[in-house]
């Protein structure tokens, strides 16, 4: 089996929303993100909602790593949180088979990795 190639192998292939609205190291989380995500699942079985896409999973846990370490200003501006010290990696973890409504990440299960 062969090397999967990342859905988005720069920031420069990232949507032009993405491009537009955030900052680098923003862009990079997404697009880090979005690539585990890709990757990790794209057995439908695998997803929390088997009927998402896998596209669509990928987007939403993205999303989510990017608003660990970043905010919205009062402008729309994306800014770095101020409790976000260090820059992150986030990779997709896989969900159990059960999770309760009311966890707020129950979309995605996100593993940080620190940069050193």
């Amino acid at each position: 089996m062969g090397e999967i190639t990342p859905y988005y192998a720069s920031n420069e292939d990232l949507p032009r929303l993405m491009r537009d609205l955030l900052p680098e190291h923003g862009r990079e989380i997404y697009r880090e993100a979005f690539n585990s995500a890709w990757e990790q699942y794209a057995d439908p079985s695998e997803r929390r909602n088997p009927e998402e896409s896998r596209e669509e999973v990928a987007h939403k846990v993205a999303w989510a790593a990017v608003e660990q370490v970043y905010e919205k200003g009062p402008g729309g501006e994306w800014r770095r949180k101020k409790e976000a010290k260090q820059p992150v990696v986030l990779r997709a973890m896989p969900l159990p088979a059960t999770i309760p409504e009311s966890d707020p990440f129950s979309m995605s299960r996100l593993l940080y990795y620190h940069k050193n």
